[in-house]
């Protein structure tokens, strides 16, 4: 059976890992990936955080369906909907965002708006 990408999973992604009980993993992902954007940069960081998405996005309906214990993919999609809403606009939002920065980023330097 071939299980929808889960868009909760990989937008939400600690919130909704630690909703699933995966509280170990939800700490360490944030943590981290909080800890990667100061020490390894921005480049670095945002290649970590689009393969997790991904990651998260296409094992993420296997987590839910262990947690939750669906058993079909109607149920999986009837539970998973608001998830789902909220992790498609945290995506979206997080494109948006990061396409902006970077573009803003060629026009002003942090020294010029400070100064």
């Amino acid at each position: 059976m071939k299980l929808p990408f889960s868009w909760g999973a990989a937008g939400a992604q600690a919130f909704w890992l630690f909703a699933r009980g995966k509280r170990a993993l939800a700490v360490l992902l944030f943590l981290g990936k909080s800890i990667l954007w100061f020490v390894a940069g921005d480049t670095i960081a945002l290649i970590v955080d689009v393969v997790t998405t991904v990651w998260l996005g296409m094992v993420g309906s296997e987590i839910a369906i262990d947690h939750q214990g669906y058993r079909t993919i109607d149920e999986l999609k009837a539970g998973e909907r608001v998830w789902t809403i909220l992790g498609f606009i945290s995506v979206v939002l997080e494109i948006v965002l990061t396409v902006s920065a970077y573009s803003l980023s060629s026009y002003f330097s942090l020294s010029d708006l400070i100064e």
